[in-house]
C-alpha cells in the first residue's frame, strides 16, 4: 500500500489504512510507524521528516495526526 497524492487524499488514505491494520490486528506502534513510512517513501520530505518527529510517540492517534500534518507540510513546500 502507498501513498500518492496530497494532503486532501492523506485523510482518505489514513481512513482505508487504519481499518485495514484494525482487520489485520496490527497494533504495535512500530510496526505502524514502519508500514506509514513505507507508504510514501518515495518523497523527500515526508521520508526524513516522518522518522524526526514521530519518534518517541507511542499514541496511535498522535502518529496518524503527525502523518496527516507531515503530508500537509511537504505540499506546502513543493
Amino acid at each position: 500500500m502507498s501513498f500518492q497524492g496530497d494532503e486532501d487524499d492523506a485523510t482518505r488514505f489514513l481512513v482505508n489504512f487504519r481499518s485495514l491494520c484494525f482487520k489485520a490486528e496490527i497494533i504495535n506502534p512500530k510496526v505502524i510507524k514502519n508500514h506509514l513510512l513505507e507508504t510514501y517513501s518515495s518523497n523527500e520530505f515526508f521520508k526524513h521528516e516522518f522518522p524526526k518527529r514521530i519518534s518517541g510517540i507511542t499514541s496511535m492517534n498522535e502518529i496518524y495526526r503527525l502523518y496527516s500534518e507531515i503530508i500537509s507540510d511537504g505540499s506546502t513546500i513543493n
